[in-house]
């Protein structure tokens, strides 16, 4: 994918299907929540808040939009292995806390997965089998398979010592065979946040490898690779310690990407957890946006960012309406996708990991493509 000299031009737009929609009297269209490709095909799906849709990529035609239940589809979704399928889990307000299997070909709701007790924050699918993987404000990272209803395995991080169990993040590699746990430090000398690696065939026997990401080496990381802009020694001190809101491996295996509030993006080594490039998105530039709900704090907003499918580029949706790419080696700025309204929040970005195709939503869904 070449992002610098030859970048992706906007091919299509895909406008939410709602019949609740009234923009004369005020009534707009719920953001886009999530986005997720399937692995294989060239499918797309696009949650908000009361439907999911199907769109496929190749020929560029939306196959069905299903309803779902007021404010119960949302972040997170994942892509089963079956093209028409996918997980969802039900939001922080909502009366349960339950993942559903959803089959878009026919609309059937296939299984519901129970078992957390507060907001599921992860859905991560397992690439090579039907296990998933997720994690929830309960402070338990659980492994189900999509063909039983019943929990596999449950790790319950409430009795773990070194970490804050309300701030865990789960999420497989790209082989299917190695699973990261993140969270909160809870020790108060070494302050930050703790990164640890499982073998998905031995979970188990615990953590192969645990890694420490200190506030102290995210901000020395903040203040060297972005002293030329206006960053104060205070706010990369408090950038620092921000709470993690995603995390996510490149195709590799070998480099982390996360997000965090206050526009933060940082890449890890996945070998050791020291901080590499880091991105900041620029929080001022979504102020006055009408898709950001009134009364809301756009720095306590994480940043939406996706690696390449190729490792070489890190995509960062912006506050600002523009979806910035970067080079994952340089950090270097290779160019900037602009077609999204100014200033609205660009809440989701994705690259299909099969085509040639970027999709980026704030509202609207916007699909970037090098074919013409």
């Amino acid at each position: 994918m070449d992002f610098q000299s030859n970048p992706p031009k906007m091919t299509s737009v895909l406008r939410p299907l709602e019949d609740s929609v009234d923009v004369n009297n005020g009534v707009l269209p719920s953001p886009v929540t999530a986005l997720a490709f399937h692995n294989t095909s060239p499918h797309l799906f696009i949650a908000c808040n009361k439907s999911i849709t199907l769109h496929n990529v190749l020929y560029n035609n939306t196959i069905t939009t299903i309803k779902t239940a007021d404010k119960a589809a949302s972040s997170p979704l994942a892509a089963t292995h079956c093209e028409y399928n996918c997980l969802i889990a039900t939001r922080k307000h909502a009366r349960t806390h339950e993942i559903q299997y959803l089959s878009l070909y026919d609309n059937k709701c296939l299984r519901t997965f129970a078992g957390h007790s507060d907001e599921i924050v992860d859905i991560s699918m397992c690439p090579v089998d039907d296990n998933f993987l997720t994690a929830s404000r309960d402070g338990t990272v659980r492994l189900w398979d999509v063909k039983s209803a019943a929990c596999a395995a449950k790790m319950d991080l409430t009795t773990e010592n070194k970490m804050d169990p309300r701030s865990c993040h789960a999420v497989y590699d790209h082989t299917g065979l190695v699973f990261c746990i993140s969270a909160q430090s809870k020790d108060s000398n070494n302050k930050g946040h703790c990164v640890h690696l499982y073998d998905a065939r031995n979970y188990s026997g615990g953590a192969f490898a645990e890694m420490q990401v200190s506030h102290a080496s995210i901000r020395n990381a903040l203040q060297l690779q972005l002293s030329s802009t206006v960053l104060g020694k205070e706010d990369a001190e408090e950038m620092s310690s921000v709470p993690w809101s995603k995390v996510q491996f490149n195709a590799s295996g070998k480099q982390l990407l996360v997000t965090a509030k206050r526009g933060l993006v940082m890449m890890l080594d996945g070998f050791d957890a020291s901080v590499g490039r880091i991105f900041l998105n620029d929080t001022s530039a979504a102020s006055g946006d009408e898709n950001v709900a009134p009364g809301s704090d756009v720095i306590d907003m994480a940043p939406s960012a996706c690696f390449s499918p190729d490792d070489q580029a890190v995509l960062v949706g912006g506050y600002d309406g523009v979806v910035r790419c970067y080079s994952a080696e340089s950090g270097a700025e290779l160019s900037r996708l602009e077609g999204h309204p100014t200033g609205s929040v660009v809440g989701c970005v994705a690259c299909s990991p099969n085509l040639a195709v970027v999709a980026s939503s704030c509202v609207n869904t916007a699909l970037w493509s090098w074919s013409s």
